[in-house]
């Protein structure tokens, strides 16, 4: 990183800083993920490579409506699933049979991909599992030269490639991190690196902490390694303010309940007006959004997909287009020097900004406007270049006079985007409360948003969610025990099962990292049990239940949303 431009000021580095691919992150805001493969033609979440590579005929496939679509939606990345767990790949690799040549499609779609992008001018990621589930060599010394083979095959011969994704799934202590950061370092040194678990010393991105599309309402992009290390959920979701590595995250989420696609699923789509909220809560908490699109098995990404993200990304646009922070006289209470002005952090120019006096750590900047403006929305950012420094910070409005606080926040970082109350403002003011050193502000915006009106998929109400196509149920310890995959995020309030006698039964849902207890019920007799509790705000994709009674198999186990006060995946 280049900090001449800042020194001249006498303005330094605190802590940890980005460096130029964490940078380019940042700018593009948002991503689109592409989930395709064996998957899509056996409705399986996680395939076990058993299917044969005949399967995999997309009638169809056009790769190409994927990017101008995707593009269309505002994605300037795109990442594709080259090859998941099951070991299907979508490339000729050398080092594998069980790929698209062997398949009736044959076209090499990684090539299809690459191409489609670079003509329409998308930035280009690649996705590699670490598992292979069809040569399954993982956990040995041989999987470090077969993963190393393929991701050399990946890194040289399909031209520029902006991001390289390493799923925490198939992490293993043995495998050889530094041998394949170091294949991606020469041969893509533009290409950031995602990753998780080991990894970690070698990655730009860090993941979010979930799959359901939030970054914490506290989130900075420093962290301790260890949290990344053994996937603590809590720390990758909300970082460590003042941690001594810049890693900042990802938030990776589908348009649909499941990673691929499902028919099923098909009115189950996340409406326009919940992308929205995904940006708010990944975007506009210093994060990136990496939004999956699962196409069909035509080979096309879903029309309603489409719509959806185009319908949103045009609210966004809208919102984004006009800055009424630009308009307003803009004052702080503590100026570094004329040149880093407070209203240098209302113009359109990232090489403008404003900075406190030297050890000054807490400031209140005022936006006097030339008149009212119906306002709900205020975005904040930081020069992260120098350090994320803020760590407390509140908004007030002072339009009828008297001060009143309309919002209090934590992190800033690179961006943050944050609702007030909908109302005509003359007079804003924002104090940052708290730094870890004086603040330095690129951005101050003041927006007025528009969302889309929110379209509820599909009543959930009598869709046994541990039936559908993707959903799995394994029965163990002589049927005391259950465990419900059900390939996807789905809310849900009510689990019923039946027991064989009396006992005393627990629901566990599953966080991410771990089983939680979340409820425990005893059956006086043999017949049905039935957990009823609030569902989970953003649902969850697998369950447990814990008998001292044996669970009647034969009867399968309901699990219903009930409730009507739900919006939502």
């Amino acid at each position: 990183m280049n900090y001449s431009r800042f020194e001249k000021y006498g303005l330094e580095p605190f802590g940890a800083t980005p460096n130029e691919l964490q940078m380019a992150q940042y700018r593009m805001g948002k991503k689109a993920f592409i989930h395709f493969g064996m998957n899509t033609f056996t409705d399986d979440e996680v395939g076990d490579g058993s299917a044969k590579a005949e399967l995999f005929n997309p009638t169809e496939c056009d790769v190409r409506q994927w990017v101008r679509s995707l593009k269309a939606a505002g994605f300037p990345l795109i990442i594709l699933t080259a090859k998941h767990d099951d070991g299907f790949c979508l490339w000729h690799s050398k080092y594998s049979d069980y790929t698209v040549a062997n398949s009736p499609y044959q076209k090499d779609i990684v090539r299809e991909f690459v191409d489609a992008c670079h003509e329409y001018n998308v930035k280009v990621g690649i996705y590699l599992a670490l598992l292979d589930n069809y040569v399954n060599v993982w956990g040995t010394p041989a999987n470090n030269d077969f993963y190393a083979n393929q991701l050399t095959e990946l890194m040289t011969e399909y031209g520029r490639i902006d991001e390289v994704w390493w799923d925490g799934a198939g992490a293993h202590p043995d495998n050889a991190w530094a041998r394949w950061a170091e294949i991606v370092r020469k041969n893509q040194p533009h290409a950031a690196i995602f990753g998780a678990w080991g990894a970690a010393p070698y990655i730009d991105l860090r993941w979010v902490g979930n799959e359901r599309g939030f970054a914490g309402e506290t989130h900075f992009s420093t962290i301790n390694l260890e949290h990344i290390e053994v996937e603590n959920t809590k720390y990758l979701n909300a970082g460590v303010a003042g941690a001594p590595y810049y890693i900042p995250s990802e938030t990776d989420v589908s348009v649909r309940p499941g990673w691929y696609y499902h028919a099923d699923q098909d009115n189950q789509v996340k409406s326009a007006a919940r992308i929205n909220r995904l940006w708010f809560e990944s975007v506009g908490r210093n994060s990136t959004l990496n939004l999956n699109f699962p196409p069909d098995r035509r080979g096309l990404i879903h029309e309603t997909d489409l719509q959806n993200a185009i319908a949103s990304h045009r609210s966004i646009s809208e919102m984004l287009a006009v800055n009424y922070a630009s308009e307003a006289i803009v004052m702080a209470d503590s100026v570094l020097c004329e040149e880093c002005a407070p209203e240098k952090a209302v113009l359109d120019d990232e090489t403008l900004f404003y900075a406190a006096a030297k050890d000054q750590t807490s400031v209140n900047i005022d936006l006097i406007l030339p008149e009212e403006r119906l306002l709900n929305v205020l975005c904040l950012g930081e020069v992260v270049e120098l350090g994320e420094r803020i760590t407390e910070f509140t908004v007030e409005d002072l339009s009828d006079g008297d001060a009143v606080e309309i919002f209090s926040g934590t992190s800033v970082g690179y961006y943050r985007a944050v609702h007030l109350p909908e109302k005509q403002y003359r007079h804003l003011r924002v104090c940052i409360k708290n730094a870890m050193a004086a603040p330095v502000i690129r951005t101050v915006e003041l927006r007025l948003f528009r969302d889309c009106p929110e379209e509820l998929p599909a009543s959930f109400k009598n869709i046994n969610i541990a039936e559908l196509s993707s959903a799995k149920t394994i029965y163990t310890a002589q049927s005391h025990e259950a465990e419900i995959i059900f390939g996807g995020i789905y809310p849900f309030d009510t689990v019923e099962f039946k027991v064989a006698d009396a006992g005393e039964c627990t629901l566990l849902c599953y966080d991410g990292s771990k089983y939680v207890p979340t409820q425990t019920v005893t059956a006086t007799k043999a017949g049905y049990v039935y957990f009823r509790f609030e569902c989970p705000q953003f649902g969850s994709f697998q369950i447990k239940i814990q008998s001292t009674a044996e669970i009647v198999t034969a009867n399968g186990i309901r699990v219903l949303l009930l409730s009507d006060d739900v919006i939502g995946d």
